[in-house]
């Protein structure tokens, strides 16, 4: 029996580890529940305003290739691009729980992470 605290620990760890890791799933806002899929007016509509809007960058992923007819008689082809904005939304909530990071890809609740505790 020499390895049953060991055995112990290690479960210990996993399901702190698992609990964590579901915590990241969703966000509480007043009395509803924000989660990836969500897009930015159920956002606002269940948290208000967010302390901080941060654009973090453009997402583009190449397309496909169309065609193009200048004015002379070739025709040249381009690709298309479908671009969206990636922003990072900080909700602050009350003293002594954690900052709420919302990323946002294509207008849609992407990930949720936390940050400081709130003093």
């Amino acid at each position: 029996m020499p390895n049953l605290p060991a055995q112990w620990l290690l479960t210990c760890l996993l399901i702190t580890g698992l609990a964590q890791h579901a915590a990241a799933e969703s966000f509480r806002c007043k009395n509803d529940l924000v989660r990836p899929g969500d897009d930015k007016a159920s956002v606002i509509q269940k948290c208000g305003e967010p302390v901080l809007k941060d654009k973090v960058r453009e997402n583009c992923q190449p397309g496909e290739v169309v065609n193009v007819i200048n004015d002379g008689p070739a025709s040249s082809q381009s690709r298309s691009y479908a671009c969206g904005a990636v922003e990072e939304w900080t909700y602050q909530p009350p003293a002594g729980q954690l900052l709420a990071i919302l990323r946002f890809e294509n207008g849609k609740v992407q990930s949720i992470r936390y940050g400081d505790r709130v003093r």
